[in-house]
Formats: structure tokens, C-alpha cells, sequence
């Protein structure tokens, strides 16, 4: 513990470290914490003591946090499929960044970085099909598009910094 991985360098953010859990009354104040976090800092390129810490699974974070919402009122016939995928492709994002970031070797960690980044891409899909079902609004649509946008970017940055 408290070993940190070669490059673990590039992002945003700092997490808190204090162990608190995701009950649905932390969710809140953390996802409060994050945004704030994530407002006071500029990409910069930054050592991480654990995955939370990073900035980029922190957007990915609070972009899971949204579509679990938003996916409770989708219709009841999408449960095991649309609903069902988004969630599991929402999932995967974040849990490949925090796989990723516990792997020692740089082509290890690249392997799942770029699982992640895949998994960005569906959910962009994904919601692009909940929104021509007119589940979401165009805005809401956007929004999270533009958000996993930026978490892509961070994902190919991650990913060039440890190829180079």
C-alpha cells in the first residue's frame, strides 16, 4: 500500500482518502467533494497515491452515478437490455481506470485504459439510442456525451503518456 505505479501521472483532481462509503447519503456529499475537487484544478500532470485520486476516474465516477439515476426511468421493458447495457458499459469505464491504475507494467495498464476508453464510446452509443427512443432529452443526451467526451480525452492521454 501507498506504492505508486509508474506513470499514474496525468490528470486532474484530488480524491479524499478518507474511506467513507458509497451509501446513499455519501453519494451525495462525495459526488458534492468531487465536483468541487474537480473545479479547483486544471490538467496538470500529478503523482497518485490511490485511483481515486485521479481525475479522469472521478468524471467517470460521476458520470455513473448520473446514468444509474437516469436509467431508473427508462421503461421496464428496457430493464434487460438497454438499461442493462448502459449500466454495464457505464461500469466498465470506471472499473478498467481503477484495474488499469493497480497493474504495474505500462503495457498491462494500457490494456485496460483503452477497455475503458472503448467502454466510453458504447455508452455515448448507448445514449444516443435512449435519446432517438425519446428516453432522454437532447440536453440531458449532450451533456453526457460532452462529459464522456472529455473523460476519453484524459483516457488518451493517460494512454500516450505511458507509450511514449
Amino acid at each position: 500500500m501507498g506504492r505508486q505505479c509508474e506513470g499514474e501521472e496525468i490528470g486532474e483532481g484530488t480524491g479524499s482518502g478518507t474511506g467513507e462509503g458509497l451509501g446513499e447519503g455519501n453519494i451525495k456529499k462525495k459526488r458534492k467533494k468531487i465536483s468541487q475537487t474537480l473545479n479547483s484544478y486544471s490538467f496538470m500532470e500529478k503523482k497518485y497515491n490511490d485511483f481515486r485520486d485521479m481525475g479522469v476516474w472521478q468524471k467517470s465516477f460521476l458520470l455513473l452515478i448520473d446514468i444509474s439515476s437516469i436509467i431508473k426511468k427508462f421503461p421496464a421493458d428496457e430493464r434487460f437490455a438497454l438499461t442493462d447495457q448502459l449500466k454495464r458499459a457505464a461500469n466498465s469505464v470506471v472499473h478498467n481506470l481503477a484495474e488499469g491504475y493497480g497493474r504495474y507494467e505500462p503495457k498491462d495498464k494500457t490494456r485496460f485504459y483503452k477497455i475503458s476508453r472503448g467502454s466510453a464510446f458504447e455508452s455515448m452509443s448507448q445514449i444516443l439510442v435512449a435519446e432517438s427512443q425519446n428516453y432522454l432529452s437532447t440536453e440531458t443526451s449532450e451533456n453526457i456525451i460532452e462529459r464522456y467526451k472529455k473523460v476519453i480525452e484524459e483516457i488518451n492521454a493517460l494512454i500516450h503518456h505511458l507509450e511514449k
